[in-house]
């Protein structure tokens, strides 16, 4: 392996944009590590299709969402505030997902 520009072992698509950001574990120990945000074109179409059709659908998830951005509020106060929490999920009908089956 060679380093690349920047002293990273790799050059990233165009697609992609890297983000360093810290944060504490559940532990309270400090984190760094290296975000890398993919830009989906399909991602863009869906958004655009869900803001035409506006209130006509029922948006769902699974309860795990639920209970991963409660989490992530309860670690990240600074960053991700409860009560954007309940805005989010008040918009959402939560269900209980299937079983998983490997």
């Amino acid at each position: 392996m060679t380093s690349q520009q920047d002293g990273y072992t790799f050059v990233l698509s165009d697609d992609v944009t890297r983000t360093r950001v810290r944060y504490k574990n559940r532990y309270g120990v400090d984190i760094a590590a290296m975000k890398l945000l993919l830009e989906e074109r399909e991602s863009n179409a869906l958004a655009s299709y869900l803001q035409s059709v506006g209130q006509e659908l029922t948006l769902v998830a699974s309860w795990l969402l639920s209970t991963e951005l409660h989490c992530a509020a309860s670690r990240l106060p600074e960053d991700v505030a409860a009560a954007s929490v309940g805005l989010v999920l008040e918009t959402l009908t939560l269900v209980d997902s299937p079983a998983v089956t490997c």
